[in-house]
């Protein structure tokens, strides 16, 4: 028996169990499940350490037909299925978009999708199937996450990344929202944290609209309240205000991800354990650290590092695993547990698992399958049950927090790739997953009804490093990094483009556009020539616009039913 039918038979055993109701009891299950995610782990360690596969095959799907009867919860109306159907190999202008507003960033699959699966009264939901969006994207540097506060009111976006020599000083790039929301102009500012290198961690407190980021060391926090006076540092950007710096806080022992818990509680994890800080404390009983040493910094420009030791945490939490780090987790609010994920090359552990933090961090529920870390959690308030889960392996997997295995388990990288990113929104009722693509350069919508993806938008040829949904706004941002830049920001690895006329960015299809380029890759070159990436994963006529970034970019899919199809970014200007 190969490994993957041994890991396989071993997850058909704990569905198996898991569904008796009668002769098992719920603590025979919990320590079942326990052993079984010993063996699964040890399995998986062993083909990681051999280099059996770069990504582990899906050995935890059901195969079984389920029937889709109306009024049951997900998890009993969703199946799995294998490897998405590929992208057709001709031109975009052989493909029938839905609609003659959808973006000419959008490649739809062949016989895939019938807009008439969604019901008329579902106009958000028709909207976003026909990819009726306006794209736009904004020049960043290159980001390392980002996250968004969202509301029926103003909202806020933020992004963090590295620039200068080496990639060695901070950025935070904020972007407050209007309640309306304007993605083709947005007032984007970039702002120098004052930490010590790169940002490692990074949150968000909707109530308080306080933007947290974190290196090794400490965490800053800063306001975009407009009624807060404006102190922090430098910053730039078109519509460049400033914000207020309101919280410095150390957080030495505890460098993993951080989190803010209602009530006021920012918690960040370390191993074993997690620091907690009540950020409503403003009678100054915090204990401050001392000021930081210089050599303790990665970056050179000290005059613009903020020194300060910051307030130490109110209390620390031990938890009972003495060895447990986070490499990701989630608030999920329908348990007021975490969802936690770890990094099995440090620690042999490759699923994930709702965490008590009231109970020193015991692990209340184990979710197995995974054949490597998970990279992100994204849970919605339409389903209080489901989450979804981006894998290193290359799966996207949707559980429910009452079984063990997933749901439903989605192929999006083909083998080829990890899933960076997954995205899981319910526009007018109905469950929908967004994928990242890594290799792939592309952000991919996948109906979960049909079990199919629906379309792919084009990033540009970049690659995704974190997407958000601004679901009052019907708004997606991607933010991208380009992967053809030298340490000096040089474009590298290009080639002259092979640009059709219909794919230009004024281009229309007609009958002499078909058969017409518009920059001929056999032209002389010239100082003007436009460029495309040798490795990149799309020819130039994919999609209906020969779009190339050209650096890192914030990139925007503002949903509307009046989309106007020529809103599109400028090309990246590669040479």
């Amino acid at each position: 028996m190969s490994l993957i039918a041994a890991l396989a038979a071993l997850c058909k055993f704990v569905r198996e169990t898991d569904a008796e109701t009668n002769e098992v009891s719920a603590f025979e299950k919990e320590e079942f499940i326990a052993r079984a995610d010993d063996l699964l782990n040890k399995g998986l360690m062993h083909a990681h350490a051999r280099s059996m596969w770069e990504y582990i095959p899906s050995f935890a799907h059901d195969t079984s037909d389920i029937d889709g009867q109306e009024g049951r919860p997900l998890a009993d109306r969703l199946q799995d299925y294998g490897p998405p159907k590929l992208a057709v190999a001709g031109p975009w202008t052989e493909t029938r978009p839905p609609h003659r507003n959808t973006a000419r960033l959008a490649r739809f699959r062949d016989d895939v999708f019938d807009i008439a699966a969604i019901p008329p009264s579902a106009s958000l939901a028709q909207t976003i199937y026909q990819a009726l969006c306006e794209v736009t994207a904004t020049p960043i540097d290159r980001p390392t996450d980002a996250v968004l506060a969202t509301s029926d009111g103003p909202g806020c976006l933020a992004v963090t990344g590295r620039r200068g020599q080496g990639g060695l000083e901070p950025v935070l790039w904020l972007c407050p929202l209007g309640s309306q929301g304007d993605a083709t102009d947005m007032p984007v500012v970039s702002l120098d944290p004052g930490l010590t290198e790169p940002a490692s961690a990074l949150g968000m407190d909707v109530e308080r609209k306080l933007v947290f980021v974190a290196d090794r060391f400490r965490i800053k926090s800063f306001s975009w309240d407009p009624a807060v006076p404006p102190t922090a540092g430098p910053s730039s950007g078109p519509n460049a205000t400033g914000f207020s710096s309101t919280h410095t806080l150390c957080s030495k022992r505890f460098n993993g991800p951080l989190a803010i818990l209602p009530g006021g509680k920012l918690i960040r994890a370390g191993i074993g354990k997690i620091g907690v800080w009540n950020i409503d404390d403003d009678t100054g009983s915090h204990k401050n650290e001392r000021p930081l040493s210089e050599h303790l910094c990665a970056r050179t420009d000290h005059e613009n590092i903020d020194m300060t030791g910051g307030a130490r945490p109110d209390a620390t939490v031990h938890f009972e695993d003495k060895t447990l780090l986070p490499t990701a987790w989630h608030y999920h609010a329908s348990t007021e547990h975490m969802l936690c994920a770890e990094d099995g090359a440090r620690s042999g552990r490759y699923g994930c698992s709702l965490v008590d933090l009231e109970a020193r961090g015991r692990k209340v529920v184990r979710f197995l399958g995974m054949g490597g870390a998970a990279r992100s959690f994204s849970t919605t308030d339409a389903d209080a049950n489901v989450f979804a889960v981006a894998g290193g392996d290359g799966y996207a997997r949707l559980y429910d927090v009452r079984h063990p295995l997933p749901v439903l388990t989605i192929n999006t990288g083909k083998g080829l790739e990890h899933c960076p990113d997954a995205l899981y929104v319910h526009p007018d009722g109905i469950p929908t997953l967004f994928t990242a693509g890594f290799r792939s350069h592309s952000v991919k919508l996948w109906d979960l009804r049909a079990g199919a993806c629906v379309y792919e938008l084009s990033t540009g040829n970049n690659v995704v490093v974190r997407m958000v949904w601004d679901a009052p706004r019907n708004i997606l941002y991607a933010a991208t990094k380009n992967e053809y830049l030298d340490a000096q920001g040089r474009h590298v690895d290009y080639r002259r483009a092979d640009i059709p006329r219909w794919a230009a960015r004024e281009g229309q299809v007609n009958d002499e556009s078909r058969s017409t380029r518009w920059c001929d890759r056999d032209d002389e070159w010239d100082a003007n020539q436009l460029s495309w990436p040798n490795r990149a994963f799309h020819e130039e006529d994919f999609f209906g616009y020969a779009y190339d970034a050209g650096g890192h970019a914030l990139m925007s899919y503002n949903f509307k039913d009046n989309a106007d199809p020529t809103v599109l970014p400028r090309f990246g200007g590669a040479s």
